[in-house]
């Protein structure tokens, strides 16, 4: 697993062996990025069920300012940590070791918001129809702000009406 592109284009990321992280594929985030464009560039960017990091990392890598990165499993965190010192990227990003609704919640209170979400839960496990709901209420997508969910082959995404599904 590697950075695709930007200034860190080729280097490796540090990933984790066993079924706790199912990173996103080299070739899927090479078809989200190119799709995105110029989305990317300065923009604060929120990796939600971040695992590896890999895909707020491609985003800072690629000109996002800032990146925020949720997962509630302590390993991926300290593995996104990793990552993030290993890219010189540590006073680019924060990691939020929560669940997804309570970190949710949390950025909501605080008035956060972003120009890039990705929502890439753990396939099959009946996260995507809430985590968007959720993302939708919270207001943390500013209005011309894109969020990206990755979602299994058998799974579909209700998207909530003040989201418009520009691709899928």
């Amino acid at each position: 697993m590697r950075i695709i592109g930007g200034i860190l284009g080729g280097r490796r990321l540090k990933a984790m062996k066993g079924p706790l992280i199912r990173p996103t594929a080299d070739r899927v985030k090479e078809a989200v990025f190119g799709i995105l464009g110029k989305e990317v560039v300065a923009g604060r960017v929120l990796d939600l069920c971040a695992g590896t990091g890999a895909l707020g990392l491609e985003a800072l890598s690629r000109g996002a300012s800032f990146a925020v990165f949720v997962d509630k499993h302590p390993r991926a965190c300290r593995l996104v940590e990793e990552n993030l010192r290993g890219m010189g990227f540590a006073d680019r990003g924060e990691i939020r070791c929560r669940e997804l609704h309570r970190a949710v919640t949390e950025l909501a209170k605080e008035g956060s918001t972003f120009d890039l979400l990705f929502f890439d839960p753990p396939y099959g496990e009946g996260m995507i129809g809430s985590g968007v709901a959720k993302i939708g209420t919270a207001g943390l997508i500013h209005p011309e702000g894109v969020l990206v969910v990755e979602a299994g082959r058998h799974e579909t995404v209700p998207w909530p009406p003040e989201f418009v599904c520009r691709r899928t």
